[in-house]
C-alpha cells in the first residue's frame, strides 16, 4: 500500500472553512463540502487551542515537541552565538541544556538522569535544518583567534591599496611565499574499509615520527608557481637526495631543519630569476611575520635593488589572509600523504630521507593547478581586492563590541516586525516601569531572556537573521550558561608580533637597523660585564661541580665499603679468616682484659 497524500487542501480555503465553523455559519460537514477541504482536519483545526485560523493551517501533525517554538528559536541562536565566540555545542551540551531548560521554566518532560535522548537533539536538528548543521571544527589558538581582529585587517588591505594604487600590480606581478614542513610519516591518514564492529583499525606508517623538511612554496595571482626550496635536516648536501624533486627545484640544509635568515635570502635570489622584476615591471611579494623574512636586512637590500615590495600579513592571521594556506598547503599534504601510503604499500619498507623528493614531487605536480592559485587570492580578498570580504561577525572581538543598542538597532531595521519595538526586550530582572509609563536604563552586556539581545554574536548577514518578537520564556539559555568571553593574554617572553607593514619601506629598515645596532651594543656590554665578573662566577660554579662530584664519590665509596665490611666480618671460626701470623682462640682461653 502506498504512501497517503497529505495536505492537499488549499490553505486560504482552509482558513475560511474554520472561520465558518467557528462563527458557527457552517457545520462541518456543509463547510467541508462548500470549501472542498478534509472534514477530518476541519474538525481538528477548528479547535481554539491551535490559535487563529492562520496559526491554525500551519500546525503539523504529531506530538507537540517538549520545549515550545519560541525556546527552541531561542536555543537555536544560543548555539550561533556559542559558535561565533568558538565555544561550538556538542550533541551532549544540547542534551544536557534541554533538559535545564525544562526544568527552569517549569515544563514536563519525559528526559531522565539529567540529559535528553539522542532522538530528540537528532530531531531538533532535523526541525532547525535550515541554520543548524553539524560540523568539524578547526582547531583554532587565542593568538589566532584574538589576533585576527578588524582593525588588523583593515590595517593591511590598506596598506595594500595604496601599493596597488602606487604600483599598478597586475595579477602575474603579485606572489605569496611561504614554507611548510613535511616529514617521512604521513600527517593525514585516509579512511579504509574494514570489517565491521571491529574496534580498532590499524594504517602503517613509516615510523613514530620523521625528521623535519621544510618546504618553501611560492604562487602568484596569476596562477604561475615559483620552484619551490626544500631544506634538509642534514649538514651535508647529497645528490642522491634531490632524486625525482619538481623541476627547478633549490636545495639547502641546516641541521634544524627549519628555515633560516641565509637559506630564505638564498630563495629570494631563486625568486628574482624567475619573476624577473624591472622598473618597468615591478614586483609584490607578500609574506608572514617570520623573523627570516622581516628581520632581513639583506633581503630588504635585494629586494629594493631589484624593484620588488614586500609586504608583511598581520600577526597570527595567515589563516585567513595567506593564499598558500587557503587552497594550497592543505591538499599538498592530503597529496603527499596519500603518495607515501601507496609507496609502503608496494615496496614493503619504511620511506627515507632519499625517498621523500619522489613523493613530495607527484604531490606537488597534482597541486599545481592554476585555479587553486587563483582562487587562493580570490577567497582572501587580495585579488581582486575586497576589503569587505570578512563579515564582522567573524572577527571575536568585533562581536563581543556589538552588544550595545546602535548596533542592534541596525541590524533588526531591516527585518524588524510589523508592530513591534526595536529597543530590546526587557525582563523583570532587568528593569523597572516608571510613573510615565516608559523604561530605565538597562545594561545590555548582561545575558538576556530574549533572542534579540544577542543578535550580534551571529554569524549570519543581516538578510538571513529572521527575527520573532520578544519569546515567552521567563529563563533562556542565556541565563543558564552565559557567553564566554576570550580574553587576552600578556606575555613577555619570545619575539613581539610586528603589525603589517611595508618591509621595503625606508622607514622599516632605519628602525630595524637601528634596533640591531642597540642589540648589539647590549650583547657586547653584557659580554664586557662577564670578563670582569666570568672568572670568579666560572671558578664559583666550577667548585660547585666538583663539591657535587665528591659527595656523589663518598656516597658511593661509603657503599661499597659498607658491603665489603658487612662481607669482611670474621666469625672466628674458621682458619681461613684469621689473618697469618696469628694463633686462632681456643674455647678455653681466658678472654681479652681489653
Amino acid at each position: 500500500m502506498g504512501k497517503i497524500a497529505q495536505r492537499k487542501w488549499n490553505e486560504s480555503d482552509m482558513i475560511k472553512a474554520i472561520d465558518a465553523v467557528r462563527k458557527k455559519n457552517m457545520g462541518w460537514k456543509k463547510a467541508s463540502k462548500h470549501f472542498n477541504v478534509p472534514k477530518t482536519t476541519l474538525i481538528r483545526l477548528s479547535n481554539v487551542k491551535y490559535g487563529t485560523s492562520e496559526e491554525a493551517v500551519k500546525v503539523k501533525r504529531g506530538r507537540p515537541t517538549v520545549l515550545s517554538k519560541d525556546i527552541e528559536e531561542e536555543l537555536v541562536t544560543y548555539c550561533l552565538a556559542m559558535e561565533a565566540s568558538f565555544f561550538g555545542l556538542t550533541r551532549a551540551d544540547l542534551r544536557r541544556i534541554a533538559v535545564q531548560l525544562a526544568e527552569r521554566n517549569q515544563i514536563a518532560h519525559p528526559f531522565k538522569n539529567e540529559i535528553a535522548g539522542k532522538k530528540w537533539v537528532r530531531l531538533f536538528l532535523q526541525r532547525h535544518k535550515s541554520k543548524l548543521s553539524e560540523r568539524k571544527p578547526t582547531g583554532t589558538s587565542y593568538s589566532r583567534a584574538l589576533g585576527f581582529s578588524k582593525e588588523n585587517v583593515e590595517m593591511f588591505f590598506g596598506l595594500l591599496d595604496e601599493v596597488y594604487e602606487k604600483e599598478k600590480f597586475t595579477p602575474d606581478r603579485i606572489y605569496n611565499v611561504d614554507e611548510s614542513g613535511i616529514t617521512v610519516v604521513q600527517s593525514k591518514v585516509a579512511k579504509v574499509v574494514g570489517l565491521r564492529g571491529k574496534k580498532q583499525v590499524a594504517s602503517l606508517t613509516s615510523g613514530e615520527r620523521g625528521a623535519l623538511i621544510t618546504v618553501v612554496a611560492c604562487l602568484s595571482a596569476s596562477g604561475s608557481f615559483v620552484p619551490p626550496l626544500v631544506v634538509f635536516r642534514r649538514k651535508n648536501m647529497s645528490e642522491q637526495l634531490t632524486k625525482g624533486a619538481p623541476a627547478g627545484t633549490i636545495f639547502s640544509t641546516h641541521p634544524s631543519g627549519w628555515i633560516q635568515t641565509n637559506s630564505f635570502t638564498e630563495w629570494f635570489r631563486h625568486f628574482i630569476k624567475f619573476s624577473n622584476p624591472t622598473k618597468e615591471k615591478p614586483v609584490l611579494l607578500l609574506l608572514d611575520g617570520h623573523f627570516s623574512h622581516t628581520q632581513n636586512i639583506d633581503l630588504i637590500d635585494l629586494a629594493k635593488e631589484n624593484h620588488v615590495t614586500i609586504l608583511s600579513l598581520p600577526p597570527h592571521c595567515s589563516h585567513k589572509l595567506q593564499p598558500l594556506d587557503k587552497t594550497f598547503m592543505g591538499p599538498l599534504k592530503i597529496h603527499y600523504s596519500d603518495e607515501i601510503r601507496q609507496w609502503l604499500r608496494i615496496n614493503q619498507r619504511p620511506v627515507t630521507a632519499f625517498d621523500v623528493m619522489e613523493l613530495f614531487g607527484k604531490a606537488y605536480i597534482k597541486c599545481q593547478r592554476a585555479e587553486v592559485a587563483i582562487n587562493g587570492f580570490k577567497v582572501t580578498g587580495i585579488w581582486p581586492l575586497n576589503k569587505t570580504i570578512f563579515s564582522d561577525a567573524e572577527y571575536i572581538e568585533e562581536a563581543n563590541k556589538q552588544r550595545d543598542s546602535s548596533f542592534y538597532e541596525a541590524v533588526l531595521k531591516k527585518n524588524k516586525p510589523k508592530g513591534t519595538n526595536l529597543s530590546p526586550p526587557i525582563n523583570q530582572n532587568q528593569s523597572t516601569s516608571n510613573e510615565q509609563g516608559g523604561f530605565q536604563e538597562i545594561d545590555l552586556n548582561r545575558p538576556s531572556a530574549s533572542t534579540s539581545s544577542v543578535v550580534g554574536y551571529l554569524p549570519l548577514p543581516d538578510e538571513e537573521l529572521e527575527m520573532s518578537p520578544a519569546t515567552s520564556c521567563q529563563i533562556s539559555p542565556f541565563d543558564i550558561t552565559p557567553l564566554p568571553q576570550v580574553k587576552k593574554r600578556t606575555s613577555n617572553r619570545g619575539r613581539k608580533a610586528c603589525k603589517s607593514t611595508v618591509i621595503t619601506s625606508t622607514p622599516y629598515k632605519t628602525q630595524l637597523e637601528e634596533a640591531k645596532k642597540a642589540k648589539e651594543e647590549k650583547e657586547a656590554q653584557q659580554k664586557a660585564k662577564n670578563r670582569i665578573t666570568g672568572g670568579c662566577r666560572g671558578n664559583r660554579k666550577k667548585g660547585k661541580q666538583l663539591i657535587k662530584k665528591r659527595l656523589s664519590f663518598d656516597e658511593r665509596d661509603e657503599k661499597v665499603s659498607g658491603s665489603e665490611a658487612d662481607e669482611s666480618v670474621s666469625s672466628g671460626n674458621s682458619e681461613l679468616e684469621v689473618p697469618p701470623g696469628v694463633i686462632p682462640a681456643k674455647e678455653d682461653d681466658a678472654a681479652c682484659m681489653f
